[in-house]
This record gives C-alpha cells, structure tokens and sequence, in this order.
C-alpha cells in the first residue's frame, strides 16, 4: 500500500482574539502516489473489505508515528470511515496507538452506509473510554448523529466541509453556523470550518465565532482536498 498511497498533511489552526493564527493539529490527507489526489473508489473498495481495512490501518499506525515525529509530537488526526468502525481490526488498531491517544484525534466521516448507526455509536463509546478524542466530519451534509446522541457521547468537535464555504452564499454558511451554535450551546463541542482559501473568508468566520479553520490559505498550494 504504501507504494501506491502516502499521506500528507494539513493544518487546523486556532486564532486568537487578533485574528492570528497557531497550529492547533495537523490532519492527515490520503492521497494517491500517481495522482497525488485522494483516492477516492480506490480507497472505500478497500477498507469495505476486512482485509484491505487490516492494510491500511498497519500503514496508518506507521506514518502516524512518522508524522508525529515530524511535527515534534504534535496532535495528528485520522479520518475513520462509518464501515471502518464495524471491523474487528478497527478496534486493535485504537489498542496499537493508545501509548500515543493523547496525540491522536479520530475523524469520522458520517457517510450514510446502511446498518452502521449501532456501530458507530458503540465505537466512540469505547474510543473515548481509551482517551482519543473525536471529532464529526461533514456534518453540515450528514446527520448521522442527532443532537442529543452527539451531547451524550461527548464529541470533542464538528467540522464542516470545504463544499459548504466554497459553494454556499456566506449568509446561508452564517445561517448554518449560528443554527448550531445555538443547537449546542450548552456543550464544549469545538466547530471547525474547512476551506479557507484567503483572508476574507478567515475574517468572516471568525465574526461569526469560528476561531478553528483549515484551508490552503494555511498550508502548501499543493495539499489538496480530499
């Protein structure tokens, strides 16, 4: 695997109260070595099987590692898949990593497979027991996890796409944002908003509360989505 996929990654910044801006973590992006993109079909016909899951968490535990030492034990995340969280496998990887959970934060993506909704709520459930920390993907196009569950298991953070910011008029991302502060104000639930591309849309979002961003206007040009 690790001939055709490498990771790279993208920083997730936290801005103080004069808009300037600190790595908070580092996300790690899936991207093909021919490519240099992520992999798409490639990638979910793999892991929908549970020995292309084995092989891609092996590589993931290694270049966690890899990164980590890079980037000077900073915090690194990792997109997990619904269907990733039923496999046994899954599950040893968190025990294979746990020496490092402090530093590791999982992102899952909420894509709607079918009979998933048990086993995504079992997994967080253990997942926080051992110290990750966890994060929901996508949220503003899937809502897996109603408000109350989300509360109740205590999700560290959201995050929300690139497509929302670079495809939406702002006052409809506004609208969104304020929605959900309002749904969650009374949880630490951290909000992170992806595609940022230039100062404006920083500034914007951080008039509406949102100091976590993650964009290309804060990494290499090269970095892209996923």
């Amino acid at each position: 695997m690790e001939n055709k996929l490498y990771f790279t990654t993208q920083p997730v910044v936290v801005l103080d109260d004069y808009r300037q801006f600190k790595v908070g973590f580092y996300e790690l992006l899936l991207r093909d070595s021919t490519t240099n993109r992520f992999p798409g079909q490639a990638f979910f016909d793999a892991i929908s099987e549970e020995d292309g899951n084995e092989e891609f968490l092996d590589f993931s535990e290694q270049q966690i590692r890899v990164v980590m030492q890079q980037h000077d034990n900073s915090d690194i995340s990792i997109n997990l898949e619904t269907i990733q969280l039923g496999y046994e496998r899954t599950y040893r990887f968190l025990e294979d990593v746990k020496d490092i959970a402090n530093h590791v934060i999982l992102e899952i993506t909420e894509r709607e497979y079918s009979g998933q909704d048990h086993a995504l709520i079992q997994f967080i459930r253990y997942a926080k027991r051992q110290g990750f920390r966890i994060l929901l993907d996508d949220v503003d196009t899937h809502k897996h996890i109603n408000s109350c569950v989300m509360s109740r298991l205590g999700i560290d953070g959201v995050k929300f796409s690139h497509q929302m910011v670079q495809q939406l008029p702002f006052q409809e991302v506004k609208q969104r944002l304020e929605q959900f502060q309002e749904e969650h104000q009374d949880d630490d639930v951290v909000m992170i908003v992806e595609g940022v591309n230039d100062q404006r849309q920083l500034e914007k979002l951080f008039d509406v509360g949102i100091s976590y961003q993650q964009g290309f206007f804060f990494s290499p040009p090269n970095n892209l989505g996923r």
